[in-house]
């Protein structure tokens, strides 16, 4: 049972190998991911996982 679910990816592997192997599809492939992915912010996402996860604000720093 332990390598009962070995082969998906094993052939997904495969199929990336493959992909790879042939440079022009490879690059359409990539910037056809990179342009999906859509905006992408660290600091836009930590802050809605501490207000909708933690329900916590932030931090001001305080002179002194």
């Amino acid at each position: 049972m332990l390598l009962a679910d070995s082969q998906d990816p094993v052939d997904c592997q495969q199929r990336v190998s493959d992909a790879y192997g042939d440079q022009a599809d490879w690059i359409g492939i990539a910037v056809l991911n990179s342009a999906r992915v859509g905006r992408f912010s660290s600091g836009r996402t930590i802050r809605r996982y501490c207000s909708d996860i933690w329900n916590v604000g932030p931090i001001t720093a305080h002179e002194g």
